[in-house]
Protein backbone atom coordinates (compact mmCIF):
# COMPACT_ATOMS: atom_id res chain seq x y z
CA UNK A 1 0.00 0.00 0.00
CA UNK A 2 1.35 3.42 -0.95
CA UNK A 3 1.75 6.01 1.79
CA UNK A 4 2.27 8.72 -0.84
CA UNK A 5 -0.72 10.92 -1.63
CA UNK A 6 -1.89 11.03 -5.23
CA UNK A 7 -3.03 14.33 -6.73
CA UNK A 8 -4.94 15.27 -9.87
CA UNK A 9 -3.60 14.19 -13.29
CA UNK A 10 -2.14 11.09 -11.60
CA UNK A 11 0.67 13.17 -10.12
CA UNK A 12 2.60 12.31 -6.98
CA UNK A 13 4.41 15.51 -6.04
CA UNK A 14 3.05 17.90 -3.42
CA UNK A 15 5.24 20.73 -4.64
CA UNK A 16 8.44 21.42 -6.53
CA UNK A 17 11.06 24.01 -5.61
CA UNK A 18 12.59 26.35 -8.18
CA UNK A 19 15.78 27.58 -6.54
CA UNK A 20 16.90 31.02 -7.64
CA UNK A 21 19.64 33.54 -6.76
CA UNK A 22 17.10 36.41 -6.59
CA UNK A 23 13.45 35.74 -5.67
CA UNK A 24 12.02 39.08 -6.80
CA UNK A 25 13.62 38.75 -10.24
CA UNK A 26 12.44 35.12 -10.47
CA UNK A 27 8.85 36.09 -9.60
CA UNK A 28 8.89 38.58 -12.47
CA UNK A 29 10.40 35.97 -14.82
CA UNK A 30 7.79 33.38 -13.81
CA UNK A 31 4.97 35.90 -14.30
CA UNK A 32 6.26 36.90 -17.73
CA UNK A 33 6.62 33.29 -18.85
CA UNK A 34 3.34 31.88 -17.49
CA UNK A 35 0.96 34.82 -17.14
CA UNK A 36 0.43 33.89 -13.47
CA UNK A 37 1.61 36.11 -10.59
CA UNK A 38 3.04 34.02 -7.72
CA UNK A 39 1.94 34.83 -4.17
CA UNK A 40 4.79 36.17 -2.00
CA UNK A 41 3.88 36.39 1.69
CA UNK A 42 5.57 38.80 4.12
CA UNK A 43 8.88 37.34 5.32
CA UNK A 44 10.84 39.45 7.75
CA UNK A 45 14.08 37.90 8.99
CA UNK A 46 13.74 34.49 7.32
CA UNK A 47 16.99 33.00 5.94
CA UNK A 48 15.20 32.35 2.64
CA UNK A 49 12.53 34.15 0.67
CA UNK A 50 9.81 32.20 -1.09
CA UNK A 51 6.85 32.71 -3.37
CA UNK A 52 4.30 30.21 -4.60
CA UNK A 53 1.79 29.36 -7.29
CA UNK A 54 -0.75 26.55 -7.54
CA UNK A 55 -0.74 23.83 -10.18
CA UNK A 56 -4.18 22.29 -10.83
CA UNK A 57 -5.23 23.95 -7.54
CA UNK A 58 -3.79 21.04 -5.53
CA UNK A 59 -0.01 21.10 -6.11
CA UNK A 60 2.53 23.81 -5.51
CA UNK A 61 5.31 25.57 -7.41
CA UNK A 62 7.66 27.16 -4.88
CA UNK A 63 10.21 29.81 -5.76
CA UNK A 64 12.96 29.87 -3.13
CA UNK A 65 16.07 31.99 -2.82
CA UNK A 66 18.35 33.76 -0.35
CA UNK A 67 17.12 36.69 1.70
CA UNK A 68 19.61 39.55 1.16
CA UNK A 69 18.34 41.25 4.32
CA UNK A 70 18.72 38.21 6.58
CA UNK A 71 20.61 38.94 9.78
CA UNK A 72 22.31 35.78 10.98
CA UNK A 73 24.78 33.09 10.03
CA UNK A 74 24.33 31.67 6.54
CA UNK A 75 24.52 27.93 5.96
CA UNK A 76 25.67 25.73 3.10
CA UNK A 77 22.27 25.77 1.37
CA UNK A 78 22.19 29.57 1.52
CA UNK A 79 25.52 29.68 -0.27
CA UNK A 80 24.31 27.13 -2.83
CA UNK A 81 21.37 29.44 -3.62
CA UNK A 82 23.55 32.56 -3.77
CA UNK A 83 26.00 30.88 -6.14
CA UNK A 84 23.40 29.61 -8.62
CA UNK A 85 24.19 30.98 -12.09
CA UNK A 86 20.52 30.75 -13.06
CA UNK A 87 17.20 29.41 -11.65
CA UNK A 88 17.00 25.64 -11.33
CA UNK A 89 14.45 23.04 -10.22
CA UNK A 90 16.27 21.89 -7.10
CA UNK A 91 14.04 19.51 -5.13
CA UNK A 92 10.51 18.23 -4.75
CA UNK A 93 8.18 16.90 -2.05
CA UNK A 94 5.79 14.00 -1.71
CA UNK A 95 2.97 14.33 0.83
CA UNK A 96 1.71 11.72 3.25
CA UNK A 97 -0.88 11.37 5.98
CA UNK A 98 1.29 8.81 7.83
CA UNK A 99 4.66 10.45 8.44
CA UNK A 100 6.05 7.89 10.90
CA UNK A 101 4.92 4.95 8.78
CA UNK A 102 6.59 6.47 5.72
CA UNK A 103 9.80 6.95 7.73
CA UNK A 104 9.70 3.23 8.52
CA UNK A 105 9.14 2.39 4.86
CA UNK A 106 12.09 4.61 3.89
CA UNK A 107 14.33 2.74 6.33
CA UNK A 108 13.10 -0.65 5.11
CA UNK A 109 14.00 0.42 1.56
CA UNK A 110 17.61 0.94 2.68
CA UNK A 111 17.33 4.74 2.52
CA UNK A 112 17.70 7.44 5.18
CA UNK A 113 15.67 10.35 6.50
CA UNK A 114 17.61 13.50 7.34
CA UNK A 115 16.95 16.97 8.80
CA UNK A 116 13.56 16.05 10.20
CA UNK A 117 11.54 19.05 11.41
CA UNK A 118 8.18 19.65 13.07
CA UNK A 119 7.24 23.26 12.45
CA UNK A 120 4.26 25.01 14.03
CA UNK A 121 4.37 28.69 13.04
CA UNK A 122 1.10 29.53 14.82
CA UNK A 123 -1.82 31.51 13.49
CA UNK A 124 0.21 34.69 12.88
CA UNK A 125 2.24 33.12 10.09
CA UNK A 126 0.89 32.43 6.56
CA UNK A 127 1.76 28.73 6.66
CA UNK A 128 0.39 25.59 8.31
CA UNK A 129 1.87 23.31 10.92
CA UNK A 130 3.77 20.48 9.24
CA UNK A 131 6.39 17.76 9.60
CA UNK A 132 9.04 17.26 6.95
CA UNK A 133 12.27 15.39 6.25
CA UNK A 134 14.69 14.69 3.42
CA UNK A 135 14.70 11.19 1.94
CA UNK A 136 18.38 10.53 1.23
CA UNK A 137 20.38 7.72 -0.38
CA UNK A 138 22.21 5.28 1.91
CA UNK A 139 25.48 6.56 3.35
CA UNK A 140 27.58 4.47 0.96
CA UNK A 141 25.94 6.15 -2.05
CA UNK A 142 26.24 9.60 -0.44
CA UNK A 143 29.97 9.10 0.12
CA UNK A 144 30.36 8.34 -3.58
CA UNK A 145 28.56 11.59 -4.43
CA UNK A 146 30.69 13.55 -1.95
CA UNK A 147 33.94 12.14 -3.35
CA UNK A 148 32.91 12.93 -6.93
CA UNK A 149 31.88 16.48 -6.01
CA UNK A 150 35.15 17.09 -4.16
CA UNK A 151 37.25 15.84 -7.07
CA UNK A 152 35.29 17.94 -9.57
CA UNK A 153 35.03 21.14 -7.53
CA UNK A 154 37.87 20.93 -4.98
CA UNK A 155 35.47 22.49 -2.50
CA UNK A 156 34.89 21.57 1.13
CA UNK A 157 31.48 23.30 0.99
CA UNK A 158 30.50 21.07 -1.93
CA UNK A 159 31.31 18.03 0.19
CA UNK A 160 28.90 19.19 2.89
CA UNK A 161 25.91 19.60 0.58
CA UNK A 162 23.58 17.00 -0.89
CA UNK A 163 23.39 16.22 -4.58
CA UNK A 164 21.34 18.86 -6.39
CA UNK A 165 18.90 18.59 -7.97
CA UNK A 166 17.58 15.98 -5.55
CA UNK A 167 16.13 13.01 -7.40
CA UNK A 168 14.72 11.40 -4.28
CA UNK A 169 11.89 13.49 -2.83
CA UNK A 170 11.57 15.24 0.48
CA UNK A 171 8.54 14.14 2.51
CA UNK A 172 5.93 16.30 4.22
CA UNK A 173 2.78 15.89 6.29
CA UNK A 174 0.56 18.92 6.81
CA UNK A 175 -1.33 19.05 10.07
CA UNK A 176 -3.91 21.29 8.37
CA UNK A 177 -3.66 20.82 4.61
CA UNK A 178 -6.41 23.34 3.77
CA UNK A 179 -4.38 26.04 5.51
CA UNK A 180 -1.41 25.02 3.40
CA UNK A 181 -3.12 26.34 0.27
CA UNK A 182 -5.39 29.00 1.77
CA UNK A 183 -3.06 31.93 1.01
CA UNK A 184 -2.77 31.06 -2.70
CA UNK A 185 -6.00 31.35 -4.70
CA UNK A 186 -5.04 30.90 -8.35
CA UNK A 187 -6.23 29.12 -11.45
CA UNK A 188 -4.46 28.80 -14.76
CA UNK A 189 -1.47 26.49 -14.24
CA UNK A 190 -2.01 22.85 -15.19
CA UNK A 191 0.43 19.95 -15.10
CA UNK A 192 1.57 18.65 -18.47
CA UNK A 193 4.48 16.47 -17.34
CA UNK A 194 6.90 15.93 -14.47
CA UNK A 195 10.07 14.04 -15.42
CA UNK A 196 13.08 12.86 -13.42
CA UNK A 197 16.46 11.98 -14.94
CA UNK A 198 19.59 10.42 -13.45
CA UNK A 199 22.75 8.70 -14.74
CA UNK A 200 22.07 5.87 -12.26
CA UNK A 201 18.43 5.61 -13.27
CA UNK A 202 18.09 1.90 -12.46
CA UNK A 203 19.47 2.34 -8.93
CA UNK A 204 17.05 5.16 -8.13
CA UNK A 205 14.15 3.44 -9.87
CA UNK A 206 14.47 0.64 -7.33
CA UNK A 207 14.17 3.24 -4.55
CA UNK A 208 11.00 4.65 -6.13
CA UNK A 209 9.51 1.19 -6.54
CA UNK A 210 10.18 0.28 -2.91
CA UNK A 211 8.50 3.50 -1.78
CA UNK A 212 5.55 2.86 -4.13
CA UNK A 213 6.11 6.10 -6.04
CA UNK A 214 4.82 5.27 -9.55
CA UNK A 215 7.18 7.51 -11.52
CA UNK A 216 9.41 6.05 -14.25
CA UNK A 217 12.87 7.62 -14.20
CA UNK A 218 14.80 8.36 -17.38
CA UNK A 219 18.48 8.33 -18.18
CA UNK A 220 20.55 11.49 -18.51
CA UNK A 221 24.25 12.15 -17.98
CA UNK A 222 23.46 14.32 -14.94
CA UNK A 223 20.54 14.54 -12.45
CA UNK A 224 17.67 16.63 -13.74
CA UNK A 225 14.11 17.55 -12.77
CA UNK A 226 11.85 18.77 -15.58
CA UNK A 227 8.37 20.24 -15.09
CA UNK A 228 6.15 21.20 -18.03
CA UNK A 229 3.05 23.29 -17.42
CA UNK A 230 0.11 24.42 -19.49
CA UNK A 231 -0.25 28.14 -18.71
CA UNK A 232 -2.24 31.13 -19.98
CA UNK A 233 0.85 31.95 -22.08
CA UNK A 234 1.11 28.43 -23.53
CA UNK A 235 3.33 25.47 -22.63
CA UNK A 236 6.27 26.36 -20.36
CA UNK A 237 9.07 24.04 -19.17
CA UNK A 238 11.22 24.47 -16.06
CA UNK A 239 14.39 22.51 -15.34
Amino acid sequence: MSLILEFSNKSYFDHVAWAVPNVEEAVKMFTDQTGIQPHMPPQENAPYLSAGALIDNDKGFEIIGPNPNFIGKSNVFSRVLEDLPHPKLMFWYVATNAFDNLKTQVKQAGLMTMREQHINPGFKEPMPEFRRAIIAPPLSRQLGIVFQKYILRHSIDAMLSLEYPMVLPNMIQYINREHARSEIMQDGLHLKNFEIFHPQKDVYQKDFDQLNIPIQLQYAHKPLLRLTLDTPNGEVTFE
